[in-house]
């Protein structure tokens, strides 16, 4: 209830001052200063809000951020999966016979030993 006070003392507008609070006490009110800085007069280190700066404002900031984010980690994923399964083939492409594991000629394995007659227990 005192980060609030000290936001409303300082002029940010705070609709639903409970769900501002619960807010504050979840996010954590350091995470949420950085969508406040914006939103500040200059000079900024006097700590005082522009006249029509909300902390519904901050809010929206906060969770465009957060979408933001997650869409970007999602096409990373896409990237990073394409990068590593290319560096995945030219290393089978280049070394396949250097992996017996990979392939199982060198390995003396007979022609078919696929087949799952072979592995078949009498």
């Amino acid at each position: 209830q005192m980060l609030v006070q000290l936001l409303l003392s300082r002029g940010l507008a705070i609709d639903n001052p409970g769900k501002a609070e619960l807010y504050l006490k979840t996010i954590n009110y350091y995470r949420l200063s950085a969508y406040m800085y914006p939103l500040l007069l200059v000079p900024k280190s006097e700590h005082q809000f522009k006249t029509d700066a909300s902390f519904r404002q901050v809010m929206m900031l906060y969770r465009f951020d957060k979408k933001l984010r997650l869409f970007m980690f999602n096409e990373i994923e896409k990237i990073e999966i394409a990068v590593r399964t290319a560096i995945v083939d030219g290393v089978h492409q280049r070394f396949l016979a250097a992996f017996p594991l990979v392939d199982p000629a060198p390995m003396g394995f007979p022609e078919g030993w696929e087949n799952e007659e072979l592995w078949e227990i009498g």
